[in-house]
């Protein structure tokens, strides 16, 4: 794997941890509107699983080697 590729994917991830951070921050925002936390919610754990996922199948090559 390249060194271009290894920063690239890092910076993905980063900025995905980024959104998920957010979507905290405006979970705590709108902590009287029961809607939007529930909103919130969902779009963090979407995010959350794709992510987990994601990281699982990049570190799966790694394993096997």
């Amino acid at each position: 794997m390249s060194d271009k590729r290894i920063v690239d994917e890092s910076t993905e991830l980063t900025e995905r941890l980024e959104r998920i951070r957010g979507l905290c921050d405006d979970l705590e925002r709108a902590r009287g509107a029961a809607d939007e936390q529930r909103k919130l919610i969902g779009q963090m754990k979407r995010e959350a699983a794709e992510l987990r996922a994601d990281l699982r199948a990049y570190l799966e090559p790694a394993r096997s080697r």
